[in-house]
């Protein structure tokens, strides 16, 4: 009788032990899910504008820069496109953490860099300026940070920093 109830109360268990297993997995399922169709959505964005962008991106990047008072519709339709590209991947990094748990960490330890850059741009500082407490709250820290110390990247600076790394791998051949 001890062996049959003691049988019994295994089985249960193993039952329910299973039950829970495949609750889990199902939760995970849905969450890797969640984030597919988020990944997949910031990409379809991420390719609208990189066609948006063209083949001219870099010339109106650096026409952006240092004359932006002469770029035409089409190139401010350009220069808005690179920039909001930016924006998406910083955007992508803070959605998937919240759905996958990433390590917060490891957010705040990587957004300071592009939103320096983001913020050095003039269509990212005004993006700053006139709608930054619709932004997410890890945006809002990142871009306080950057202000804070003063950290940003200005567009003119992005350019030199490409000109020197350039000369540098030329000089290396």
């Amino acid at each position: 009788m001890k062996t049959t109830n003691l049988a019994q109360i295994l089985s249960a268990v193993a039952i329910i032990s299973g039950l829970l297993l495949v609750v889990w997995e199902l939760q995970q399922t849905r969450t890797l899910a969640r984030a597919q169709m988020i990944h997949d959505s910031f990409s379809d964005s991420y390719n609208y504008y990189l066609a948006r962008m063209g083949e001219e991106s870099s010339a109106v990047h650096i026409k952006a820069c240092l004359t932006p008072e002469k770029l035409t519709p089409s190139e401010i339709a350009i220069n808005h496109a690179d920039t909001e590209t930016l924006w998406l991947e910083m955007r992508r990094l803070v959605v998937l953490q919240a759905i996958a748990n990433f390590d917060v960490a490891d957010l705040e330890a990587y957004l300071p860099v592009p939103m320096a850059l983001f913020l050095g741009r003039p269509l990212g500082w005004h993006k700053y300026e006139t709608s930054i407490d619709s932004w997410p709250l890890e945006l809002k820290a990142a871009a306080k940070k950057v202000v804070e110390n003063n950290s940003i990247v200005k567009c003119e600076d992005q350019l030199q920093s490409m000109i020197n790394t350039l000369a540098e791998r030329g000089a290396e051949r």
